[in-house]
């Protein structure tokens, strides 16, 4: 009979690697997101765009198609600081604008992060719906109006605000307002819902938005800063 003697030592180490394999998942996250196009006649969603996840180098470390419905998501991610890119050459054959890179941190509590909508403008859209009346835009926002912290919901992001009309008008949704920024040179309107004292607080009114939307849930604190 063979008689295998295990040291200290090597049990040490067979813990820690036990310890590691368990625990290595624990900081991958979710990003994920959607991608319309649209004229002030109305808006639908972009299918079969390939969208990139940068590093803060630039480099490319993820990529993925937009669905039937616009969306795209990025599964087991690592925390960090990264970038969304939809690809520049398939939106400039559709004529359509080429945003920004957009940021996207992943730190905190939350497994998901959700970048919202992004509405893009093209010359020549002949499969967005049929126009429909055109209202006055959101109420506006500058950072210093923002609350002084807490949370808040992000449901979009578009170049124009007639693009944030459409979308409060689609999901019939109340009680928002609208903060532009400029980043990258490029201006972008922000359609934001609600002020919450807790991340738990945002949660639960996300969960009782209209069906479909998935808004990111933003801390106040960075959208004063960013502006």
């Amino acid at each position: 009979m063979q008689i295998r003697i295990w040291t200290f030592s090597r049990l040490v180490v067979l813990c820690a690697l036990f310890n590691l394999n368990a625990f290595a998942d624990t900081d991958l996250k979710q990003i994920e997101g959607r991608l319309y196009a649209g004229n002030d006649s109305g808006q639908y969603p972009l299918e079969a765009i390939e969208i990139r996840l940068l590093d803060q180098s630039g480099a490319v470390i993820a990529n993925t198609r937009t669905t039937s419905e616009g969306r795209y998501a990025f599964d087991q991610i690592p925390a960090g600081n990264y970038r969304v890119q939809p690809d520049r050459q398939a939106l400039a054959r559709r004529e359509l604008s080429t945003p920004p890179p957009q940021p996207v941190n992943l730190s905190g509590d939350s497994d998901l992060i959700n970048v919202g909508t992004t509405v893009l403008y093209g010359k020549s859209l002949s499969c967005v719906p049929a126009a429909h009346s055109a209202k006055a835009p959101p109420a506006q926002a500058t950072a210093a109006q923002l609350p002084a912290g807490g949370y808040t919901l992000q449901l979009m992001a578009g170049h124009k605000a007639a693009s944030v009309q459409q979308f409060i008008d689609h999901h019939r949704l109340k009680d928002t307002y609208q903060l532009k920024v400029r980043r990258n040179g490029a201006d972008w309107h922000l359609l934001l819902q609600g002020s919450y004292p807790s991340y738990k607080a945002a949660r639960r009114a996300a969960a009782s938005l209209p069906a479909g939307l998935r808004p990111w849930i933003r801390k106040v604190g960075s959208l004063r800063t960013c502006c």
